[in-house]
Formats: structure tokens, sequence, C-alpha cells
């Protein structure tokens, strides 16, 4: 990962520095809803199907679940996430996907702990879904986004932090969502096409 992208990624958020003098998590940046379930327009501009967002630092995060699918990157570190009944250590270079139906909460990270949140609207992934169909575990679980079952896999965890290829890939859709480039909505579909079929 590029060192700039790491600096920019390192920076302590103003929801970071209320946490660290003592705040709890502010609801309210995350959701209307009663129950704990985090919106995609609260990261959204109109229009958007897809958003990066840096992990939250020094705070456990409540149990919740999201009305959109989230792709968590580890940049460098590590977090410890509990999705249903399950833990799951997520080191440095791996993927964990979420869809909607996952109760999810995860432990404290530190300061050397980074990670980003790729907010993704469903509909995002109509073309990678025409690209695989759905007879495999990826085309299985993007299916599963559009008709919810509470049968099915609700993550998908990638230990892939040695594959290089992956690593690329993801770098490239990180640079694309910051930098937020003529065409970068395209250039991401495909990156992200590129990156299942990885």
């Amino acid at each position: 990962m590029q060192d700039w992208i790491i600096e920019k990624l390192s920076k302590i958020t103003p929801e970071e520095e209320k946490l660290l003098s003592g705040d709890g998590v502010e609801k309210d940046l995350y959701t209307t809803q009663a129950e704990f379930v985090v919106e995609a327009n609260k990261f959204f501009q109109e229009d958007d199907q897809i958003s990066i967002r840096p992990h939250t630092r020094f705070v456990d995060f409540p149990p919740h679940k999201h009305n959109y699918i989230e792709i968590i990157y580890m940049v460098k570190g590590k977090t410890i996430h509990t999705l249903d009944q399950d833990k799951v250590s997520l080191d440095t270079g791996e993927i964990l996907i979420l869809n909607q139906q996952v109760l999810h909460s995860i432990k404290k990270a530190n300061e050397g702990d980074l990670a980003i949140n790729i907010v993704v609207l469903p509909s995002f992934f109509e073309y990678t879904l025409e690209l695989f169909g759905g007879n495999n575990v990826i085309g299985k679980f993007l299916v599963q986004t559009f008709r919810p079952d509470k049968e099915k896999s609700s993550y998908l965890h990638f230990k892939v932090g040695e594959a290089q290829p992956v690593q690329n890939l993801m770098e490239n859709i990180i640079i694309h969502l910051i930098n937020q480039e003529t065409m970068h909505l395209k250039l991401i579909k495909i990156t992200m096409a590129l990156l299942m079929m990885e």
C-alpha cells in the first residue's frame, strides 16, 4: 500500500477525537432507526452506489446490521469481528464481505490498526453478477444480497494477505474511491469484478 494512503488513513478523525476523550459511539452518525441498522445514506452523496470510509478506531463497536453490503479491507494491523456467533480475526491484507443479514460487532482497534469500510449498495454488483453467474461461492453470496435467505452465509472471509494481484486491485479501488476522478465508478465496477475473479 502506498505511503500516502497509509498517511491519509492514519489521521485521527473528528469522531475518533471524541472517542479518545471518553465519548461512546454516536448512533446518530450511523442510523435514524431504534434498532442499530447502519444506513448507507449516512455515507453517500446523492445517486452514489459505493463509498469508502476509514474504520472507526478506539472503541468497541456495538452489535449492528447494515442496509448495504460492507467490504472491510485490513490495510495494516488487525481487527476482531463477531459475525452472528462467529469470531473472525481480520489480518493485514485480508478482506471481509458482509451482507445485510449478519449481526456484526467489532473489538476496539488501536491507532496502528488501519482498515477501510467500503459501503456498497447491492445494485452496484449487478455487473459482477452478470460476469459470474450465480453458481459459485461469490455468485451465490451476491444473489443472496438481492434475495435474503437467513439459512445462507452472511459473510465471506478472504485470507489473501499474500496474494499480490488481490492487493494491487484493492489498492486501485481505494485510489479511485479517494480521488473520485472522472469515470471512477466504471473503473471501480470493472476492478471489483476483477477482484472477485482473483
